[in-house]
């Protein structure tokens, strides 16, 4: 077995965060959320578009660039909104 720092999925390492914004951030933003994400130490957050894509084109550049200053990944839900809209 191989030990715990070289275990990989899908070419990288396995990454563990939250689903959303962390429920301590009460209406904090994706910016918010992405900075409390990396404080706790996690790699990973989920945007919720479950509903609506509550983020808009000017605010997604900033978005990224700082989760990639963060090193946090950064993936969607999204699959209500696709479905229903």
């Amino acid at each position: 077995m191989q030990p715990e720092s070289q275990v990989r999925s899908g070419g990288g390492h396995l990454r563990f965060g939250t689903s959303g914004v962390p429920r301590n951030l009460i209406g904090g933003s994706h910016a918010d959320g992405i900075a409390e994400v990396h404080r706790l130490g996690l790699q990973a957050m989920e945007l919720a578009f479950v509903r609506q894509v509550n983020v808009s084109p000017s605010q997604a550049p900033e978005i990224r660039a700082l989760a990639e200053r963060l090193d946090v990944s950064l993936s969607a839900h999204a699959s209500y909104y696709i479905n229903f809209n």
